[in-house]
């Protein structure tokens, strides 16, 4: 028992240290998942409007990217909630997994910190124990609320399916810690553990869709087919979940092997060397962060198109389904537009758009990252400017943003040309994203202020990334005008249902022009690494 001694110390120091990311993120799932079921009621509002549902979810692209065609005979709302919402979600609480185990395990060796602990009384095992047994814990306390709030949201949702419903969502988050642990000790750096663990996310997502489609055993081999196959609300099957639970100490059992048989601060595999020169680029600071965004661009890059190439199978079906859902006829009808195919449209680029302000955000924070890790210093040493340095992630930010934003319509309109054979909508959809740059711009402003001039609440940059998430949901949800334009895509005019207007663009470019100016001002007099 020496290895886990510490234990217990490390658990309320990473409680201490995460004590408001660990509430962000239950308040984030819940505060999406809970609202977002109350709102079906008033979307579908008659038998004959869930039904049209279900016809779409019927289709390929609906069993792709929904679920095995759940309950689509008499699809209520709790059949709805087990076909399309166990997926979605389960990848969601997946990511929260991936991320907050390496936080607490590679992350913490890469910066030397796990060193220093292990100096103290702390067993071998203590630091990942410690990770799991938190993370797997938020996992659960979501899984409450879940349990809690679904049986009073006037749906008809029974204790018991509820109760399902949320113990298959967290069993997928728990199988991801396991994973993350053994991917964080699979490479000696923070960037490659979270690589990998994405990418078992995805290889599970997309093994689960592939078996769906073809009504074969294959999603079974995937820890969201696992949660997908207790079919809650419609067959209440609890004896699935025995897979993620035995498969969870598999993992563990591995990730604590492996942790005894390898360095502190290194990975499994040993990193590859690097030419014995670097590029003339990597000796300029916008090519520096370039190379160091690389992965990032790309992995954002990929999925939003593809998630965008989803999207724009949906259009064909769109009006048909509007005929069948008053409710969802009266929203896109108040968006405007030639047609309910375009005023969707319209919506979407705003939902994706906002998805890529995340990526804004997260390539604006490298600013700080760097800073904190000390390597900015030793950029700043050599004759490079601060505002080089500075300008060279923002540009990488602005110009990474417009270019995810461009394929994210590329991906949109390839498919809704391909299902409708109006290429038209090429153009179009890369201009309707495109039109919210200006958006895009403010947020990615916001971020830099903070960084700049209190980099102390660094973390608050993320505030505009909700404001955007409340405005999106506040539609979702009928909720007051006032609270759609928190955001700065409320103020964006709907292209391509309604005209491109200049004085949104303007004004929102103007204010992002004041938070960066405001930013390089204050970055310019403070110290660099102040915390």
């Amino acid at each position: 028992m020496r290895s886990f001694t510490g234990t217990g110390a490390l658990i309320r120091h990473i409680l201490r240290r995460d004590r408001i990311r660990l509430v962000v993120w239950i308040a984030a799932v819940g505060g999406y998942s809970i609202p977002l079921a109350a709102s079906l009621e008033g979307l579908y509002p008659t038998p004959e409007s869930l039904q049209a549902r279900a016809v779409i979810m019927d289709g390929p692209l609906g069993v792709m990217f929904s679920g095995p065609r759940i309950g689509l005979d008499n699809y209520t709302f709790g059949a709805m909630l087990s076909n399309e919402f166990v997926g979605t979600l389960a990848v969601v609480l997946a990511l929260m997994s991936v991320f907050l185990i390496v936080r607490h395990t590679r992350a913490e060796e890469e910066s030397g910190r796990r060193e220093l602990v292990r100096a103290a009384v702390v067993g071998r095992h203590a630091g990942i124990t410690a990770a799991l047994i938190v993370v797997i814990a938020a996992q659960a306390v979501i899984g409450i609320l879940i349990g809690l709030s679904y049986p009073q949201l006037g749906l008809g949702l029974s204790i018991g399916g509820s109760w399902l419903f949320a113990a298959a969502l967290v069993s997928v988050g728990v199988v991801f810690a396991g994973i993350a642990a053994i991917a964080s000790q699979m490479t000696s750096h923070t960037r490659g553990a979270i690589g990998i663990g994405v990418a078992a996310v995805i290889l599970t997502y997309v093994v689960r869709a592939i078996g769906d489609l073809g009504d074969s055993a294959l999603s079974m081999l995937s820890p969201i087919g696992w949660a997908q196959a207790t079919r809650p609300y419609v067959d209440d099957s609890w004896w699935p979940l025995a897979l993620p639970a035995v498969f969870t100490v598999v993992l563990v059992m591995v990730s604590l092997a492996l942790t005894s048989r390898r360095d502190v601060g290194e990975g499994l595999v040993s990193p590859r060397p690097g030419r014995n020169q670097a590029s003339r680029a990597l000796a300029r600071p916008l090519g520096l962060a370039l190379r160091l965004q690389r992965g990032l661009l790309i992995g954002w890059g990929v999925g939003l198109f593809i998630l965008g190439a989803s999207y724009g199978g949906f259009v064909s079906d769109v009006e048909e389904f509007a005929a069948e859902n008053p409710f969802l006829e009266e929203a896109l009808s108040a968006i405007g537009g030639a047609g309910l195919g375009e005023s969707w449209a319209s919506f979407l680029a705003v939902l994706m758009m906002a998805l890529v302000a995340s990526f804004t955000v997260q390539a604006t924070m490298r600013l700080r990252s760097e800073e904190t890790d000390l390597r900015a210093e030793h950029v700043l040493a050599t004759p490079v400017e601060r505002w080089r340095w500075v300008g060279s992630h923002l540009v990488v930010a602005a110009v990474g943003s417009a270019v995810i934003g461009a394929l994210v319509g590329l991906g949109f309109g390839l498919s809704a040309g391909a299902v409708t054979g109006e290429w038209s909508w090429i153009p179009n959809m890369i201009a309707a994203t495109l039109s919210h740059l200006p958006a895009l711009a403010v947020v990615g402003g916001f971020a830099f202020a903070v960084v700049a001039i209190v980099p102390r609440l660094a973390p608050a940059a993320w505030v505009g990334i909700a404001l955007v998430w409340t405005s999106i949901l506040g539609t979702i949800l009928g909720l007051p005008d006032w609270v759609l334009e928190l955001s700065p895509f409320g103020h964006d005019p709907l292209f391509p249902a309604a005209d491109l207007e200049l004085l949104p663009v303007l004004v929102l470019g103007a204010i992002a022009g004041l938070l960066v100016v405001g930013g390089f001002y204050s970055f310019q007099r403070r110290d660099i690494g102040v915390t």
